[in-house]
């Protein structure tokens, strides 16, 4: 009878081992899925991470690009202001004399300002096809430009995301002819309207059935 308990006892006992192998297994297998999810969601994080800051970067880039146009032009309308009598690039409507110069610097250099941002703009669009320029004007007298860019992600996987840039070029608040100095609101020549990162969504070629509550037998 004992040789029989002993077979029974371990009988009980590698079935015990058994299943506490399976129990390790399954929990082992859990572990490492989740180690595995956890790992690539911080990829996923240090990924999304670099491709902003290059996005970041690269609006930064064209940025600077537009206000340095956009400082030619003041240099352009401060030169005016100094030796308006000899120059042969404004056109006619736009030309002052010393009076309306001395009245009303700040109009005089903000129409000439304004037209040479337009012209120097214009020009860096044709050279970066990226840039998109909106000007505002009745004839050649300009009141508004408005600037915008898209920059597209290059890194791989991250092909559909993008950042959106969208601003003013504004004039000055005031115009010191005499200390050649003017203030624009905010301290600078421009002002950001919209400055985000977006991510396009592709859309699903064949649209999934989603299941209404209804069983459907054939009959």
């Amino acid at each position: 009878m004992s040789g029989v308990k002993n077979k029974k006892d371990a009988g009980a006992a590698s079935v015990l081992v058994v299943f506490m192998m399976l129990v390790l297994v399954t929990l082992g297998a859990f572990a490492i899925a989740a180690a595995n999810a956890n790992y690539k969601l911080s990829q996923r994080a240090l990924n999304w991470n670099a491709m902003y800051y290059d996005l970041d970067a690269a609006g930064e880039e064209y940025l600077a690009k537009i206000d340095l146009c956009l400082a030619r032009a003041e240099a352009k309308a401060w030169r005016y202001m100094r030796d308006w009598e000899n120059d042969t690039e404004l056109p006619e409507d736009l030309r002052a004399d010393s009076a309306l110069i001395s009245e009303n610097p700040g109009q005089v250099f903000n129409r000439v300002y304004l037209h040479y941002s337009n012209k120097y703009l214009t020009e860096l669009t044709i050279d970066q096809p990226i840039i998109n320029l909106y000007t505002m004007s009745s004839g050649n007298v300009v009141s508004s430009l408005n600037i915008y860019f898209t920059v597209m992600s290059e890194r791989d996987g991250n092909e559909n995301c993008g950042l959106e840039v969208n601003m003013w070029a504004e004039p000055p608040v005031s115009v010191d002819a005499a200390g050649e100095t003017a203030q624009w609101p905010g301290g600078k020549r421009y002002a950001i309207q919209d400055w985000y990162e977006f991510q396009m969504v592709e859309e699903v070629a064949e649209p999934m059935n989603i299941w209404d509550g209804t069983f459907d037998f054939g009959f």
